[in-house]
C-alpha cells in the first residue's frame, strides 16, 4: 500500500514538472547536475570505470571531462523525456529537427515495412516523436518496468503522439497479425541493453568484451523483407536534436542474426566515439563476464 501511494504521488510530480516551460527545466537541470555529480556522487565508480576502459587512450583529465559532460547530458535528458510537448509554449520543432524522417515515406509508398533499431545516445526516448511525423502504423518495443504505475505512465507518454508501445516478448506476433492484414508498420527498438552472460552473441565493443541481446537480430530474420535501418537523436547544442537515419540492412533474410548484431555494434560504436559525453555510461554494460564456450564474434 505504502509503495503504490508513493508510486502514485512521484507520478503526480513528474506530471507537474512535464507542464513546465522547457527553459525553466534547464534551470533546474543545473541543480540537478550539482546534485547527482558533486553530492549524490551517482554511480561515479561505473561511469569513471566505463569510460576507462572504452578509451584507455585518455589520461584522467580527459576522463574527468567527458564524464562531467555526460552528468550534464543526462540531467538533460531526464527532464527533456517528460516534457510535455504543446503545453508552456514548449514547441516540438524549436527541440527536434524531424525532416530526416521523410526518407520513410518511400517505404510507405511501396507498401514496405520497417525495423529501426537505436541506442542509448543522444536523447533515445524522442523516438516517440517519430509517430508524429510518419504515415506507417508505429509500434515502439519495450521492456516492461516492474512497478506497474511508472510503466504505465512512461507509456502514456510514448503513446501520446501516436505510437502503440508493444512489450518484447509480443512484437514477433504483432507483426505477423499486421502482415496477414497488410498492415504497413514501422517497428522501433533499442538494442544495446544488457542481456544474461548466456547471450549467444559477444563481440568487441568499445575496447571491452560485450553480449548483445539476440532478439534485434532474430526479429529481423523471422520478419522478411522488413528494411533494417538505424535512427538516432544527435545533439548540436542544449535543447537541440536532429534525427538520423541511416541504412543497416536492405534484406535481412540474406544475413545471419549474428551477422545483422555485428553492423549494427560497429555501427553504434563508431557513432558513440565521435561524441561520447552523450552515450549512456552510467548503465552497467559490462557487468557480465563471457562465459567458456563462447567465442566472440
Amino acid at each position: 500500500m505504502f509503495s503504490t501511494f508513493f508510486s502514485r504521488l512521484g507520478v503526480f510530480f513528474l506530471k507537474m514538472i512535464s507542464r513546465l516551460p522547457l527553459r525553466w527545466l534547464y534551470k533546474l537541470s543545473g541543480l540537478l547536475y550539482f546534485i547527482v555529480y558533486f553530492i549524490i556522487r551517482y554511480r561515479k565508480d561505473v561511469v569513471f570505470m566505463n569510460l576507462k576502459n572504452s578509451f584507455p587512450e585518455k589520461d584522467d583529465a580527459g576522463i574527468t571531462a567527458v564524464a562531467k559532460e555526460y552528468y550534464r547530458h543526462l540531467c538533460d535528458t531526464m527532464l527533456e523525456s517528460l516534457v510535455r510537448f504543446g503545453h508552456a509554449g514548449n514547441d516540438l520543432k524549436n527541440i527536434v529537427d524531424l525532416s530526416e524522417a521523410k526518407k520513410l515515406d518511400k517505404y510507405f509508398e511501396e507498401g514496405v515495412s520497417i525495423l529501426m533499431l537505436s541506442f542509448h545516445y543522444g536523447n533515445w526516448e524522442f523516438g516517440k516523436f517519430l509517430a508524429v511525423v510518419t504515415k506507417h502504423k508505429n509500434f515502439q518495443v519495450y521492456n516492461p518496468q516492474r512497478n506497474r504505475i511508472y510503466d504505465s505512465y512512461i507509456n502514456g507518454l510514448r503513446a501520446e503522439y501516436g505510437g502503440i508501445p508493444v512489450p518484447t516478448k509480443r512484437i514477433y506476433k504483432k507483426l505477423v497479425e499486421c502482415r496477414s492484414k497488410n498492415e504497413v508498420t514501422l517497428t522501433i527498438l533499442i538494442a544495446d541493453q544488457t542481456p544474461l552472460p548466456t547471450s549467444k552473441f559477444w563481440t568487441v565493443f568499445l575496447n571491452q568484451e560485450t553480449p548483445f541481446f539476440p532478439g534485434p537480430g532474430r526479429l529481423s530474420t523471422r520478419i522478411k523483407n522488413q528494411p533494417l535501418l538505424l535512427y538516432y537523436f544527435e545533439k548540436n547544442g542544449r535543447g537541440r536534436y536532429k534525427l538520423i537515419i541511416e541504412p543497416l540492412v536492405d534484406n535481412p533474410s540474406g544475413y545471419s542474426e549474428n551477422e545483422i548484431l555485428k553492423i549494427y555494434a560497429l555501427k553504434i560504436e563508431g557513432i558513440i566515439k565521435k561524441n561520447p559525453q552523450y552515450y549512456l555510461w552510467s548503465h552497467r554494460r559490462w557487468k557480465h563476464k563471457r562465459p567458456e564456450g563462447i567465442t566472440l564474434q
